[in-house]
């Protein structure tokens, strides 16, 4: 009986400690991870995640918001038994080179993934992992820590837009913050490990 507005704000700031816990150990441990799409899904998600923020939130209901999580989960479902089920090779560690369009859809899906997570506080890892072994049929080994490294800045940047802008981040949430910091500095890195 939480309200979505408390679990988006709640969900980016434990993101934000967490995701990057997790990020600092892929970077330590060298995991591969492809930087071209860090690079521009990350510049398009920060316009994302600012603008629904700031301008689309307001207008969009709670129980909306409701139904746009479970469809984006339920996308992830989908794409994971396609990969897994398939007969699609997911071999590619980095993506191929097809045209000089990559990066401009990158940027786009950055965009529409910050979007999300402005709406729900998730978003841009889960519509990125899902563009990448779907469409460039990047290994989950190389999507899943490209997609934390990913969520780590855009949560980073919406958990600050409700601490400093919106200044919403209230001592309920705070007070959920606090009791979860914790669980993820230990369990994030030990998920990345």
């Amino acid at each position: 009986e939480i309200a979505p507005s408390e679990a988006r704000i709640f969900s980016l700031a434990i993101q934000s400690i967490g995701m990057t816990a997790a990020s600092l150990t892929i970077l330590v441990l060298r995991v591969k991870v492809e930087k071209r799409v860090i690079l521009w899904c990350s510049l398009g998600g920060i316009l994302g995640i600012t603008l629904s923020t700031l301008f689309l939130l307001p207008y969009i209901s709670p129980p909306l918001v409701k139904v746009i999580f479970t469809v984006m989960v339920t996308l992830l479902g989908i794409a994971l038994l396609v990969m897994n089920l398939g007969n699609i090779n997911y071999r590619n560690t980095t993506i191929p080179e097809k045209s000089v369009l990559e990066n401009p859809v990158l940027f786009t899906i950055g965009i529409f993934g910050g979007v999300m997570s402005g709406l729900v506080g998730s978003g841009i890892d889960i519509i990125t992992f899902i563009f990448l072994v779907l469409y460039f049929r990047i290994c989950e080994k190389v999507a899943t820590p490209t997609s934390v490294l990913l969520m780590t800045v855009n949560t980073i940047v919406g958990f600050t837009l409700h601490l400093f802008v919106l200044q919403d981040f209230t001592s309920q949430i705070m007070s959920y913050w606090f009791a979860a910091i914790p669980v993820v500095v230990v369990g994030a890195p030990f998920g990345a490990y």
